[in-house]
C-alpha cells in the first residue's frame, strides 16, 4: 500500500509541477538536497542545497516545459525510498510547435517523506540543442522581432 501511495502522490506531485507550481516539490526537498543534472550545458546542476534548487526549478517552470511520467518505480521502506520515474520531456513555442522532446529517468530517494537525493539522466545532446533553441528566441525577442516565446502548454 505504501508503494501505491508513493507512486500515485508522484503523479500528482508532477501534474502540479506541469502546472507551473514546484512549491509543494521544494517542500519536500531536504536543506541539503544532493540534486544532479548531468551534461554539459545550462541545464547541468550538482547542487547541496533546497535554495540552489529552487532557482532551477523556477527556470524550469519558466520556459514551460513539461514533465510527462510514463512509468513509476517505488521500492523500499519509509525510510530509505527509492523512486525511479520514465518520462518524457517537452516544451511549446507559442504557436504550439514542439520545439523540445526528451526522455528519460529520474531517480530519487526519499527518507521520511524529505527528497534526500535527486538525479536526471536523459539524452544531453538534446539538452543543448535545446539551449541553443532558448538563445535564437532571446535573441529574436531583443532584436524586436515576432516573439517566439515559449507557451506553458
Amino acid at each position: 500500500m505504501y508503494r501505491w501511495l508513493v507512486e500515485r502522490f508522484t503523479r500528482w506531485l508532477l501534474a502540479r509541477l506541469r502546472r507551473g507550481d514546484a512549491r509543494l516539490l521544494l517542500a519536500l526537498m531536504a536543506k541539503d538536497v544532493h540534486f544532479r543534472f548531468l551534461g554539459n550545458h545550462s541545464w547541468a546542476a550538482d547542487f547541496r542545497s533546497r535554495d540552489q534548487t529552487r532557482r532551477w526549478l523556477e527556470r524550469y517552470v519558466a520556459v514551460g516545459l513539461q514533465l510527462e511520467p510514463q512509468d513509476i518505480v517505488v521500492s523500499g521502506p519509509p525510510w530509505n525510498t527509492r523512486i525511479c520515474t520514465r518520462f518524457t520531456d517537452l516544451a511549446k513555442d507559442t504557436s504550439g510547435t514542439v520545439i523540445y522532446r526528451n526522455e528519460g529517468v529520474l531517480f530519487d530517494r526519499m527518507v521520511w517523506g524529505r527528497i534526500r537525493e535527486h538525479i536526471s539522466y536523459e539524452d544531453t545532446q538534446r539538452t543543448a540543442e535545446f539551449d541553443e533553441k532558448l538563445e535564437d528566441i532571446e535573441v529574436s525577442e531583443r532584436a524586436g522581432r515576432v516573439p517566439a516565446t515559449l507557451s506553458r502548454r
